[in-house]
């Protein structure tokens, strides 16, 4: 499995000599990557979590609309009242992002033309929106504008999974990308992702 995305600058103690290390992959689930100080062991599945959280929360934040990869056969949405309103309130958001999706002549039926490019690979656009939906509606339980609650809604499913075997290329663009976040260590729901490993604890 490859990351599509373009590759980005990280930190002082990445860039200086740790960059060059190549990570290895522990179980399909782990990163394994050398710094100066040591290592440090990366859940791949929460990394890329937050990379996603921050780059659709980006995408959401601007009012240029992202490109959408057209779907050769439009999933069918049939949504109830409170279903209706609730898309009705995130459609803005979800455009910007590059979804498209229209109304039919049914009040309750829609229809998904378009997924965002880097979601194109998504089996189940019905089980996507439905997602968004129920975040929307649940608000998740905590504190969390609509926006943040769509970028973590697709960041979750989006996110490549543990057990999935990573090339050393997409493992290294992850490790950068990680670094390259707000918040690293942690994934957008709080958990931790990473852990650092001093050479004097080896």
């Amino acid at each position: 499995v490859t990351l599509s995305s373009n590759w980005v600058e990280v930190d002082e103690d990445l860039s200086e000599g740790a960059s060059l290390k190549v990570p290895y992959q522990l179980h399909n689930a782990y990163i394994v990557h050398q710094l100066k100080s040591g290592y440090v062991l990366i859940d791949q599945q929460g990394a890329h979590e937050r990379v996603l959280y921050e780059r659709y929360l980006e995408r959401l934040g601007t009012q240029e609309r992202q490109a959408s990869q057209v779907e050769l056969f439009p999933a069918e949405l049939s949504l109830n009242g409170d279903e209706v309103d609730a898309l009705r309130t995130i459609l803005p958001d979800l455009e910007r992002l590059g979804f498209d999706i229209a109304s039919t002549d049914d009040a309750g039926t829609f229809l998904v033309r378009g997924l965002p490019a880097d979601l194109s690979g998504q089996k189940d656009p019905q089980a996507l929106i439905s997602s968004l939906l129920h975040q929307h509606k649940e608000n998740l339980a905590i504190e969390l504008n609509q926006r943040e609650r769509i970028a973590l809604t697709l960041a979750r499913r989006s996110a490549v999974r543990r057990g999935v075997t990573l090339v050393t290329e997409a493992q290294a663009l992850l490790v950068a990308q990680l670094f390259n976040t707000s918040h690293p260590e942690h994934t957008p729901s709080g958990q931790r992702c990473m852990m650092s490993y001093a050479l004097a604890d080896i």
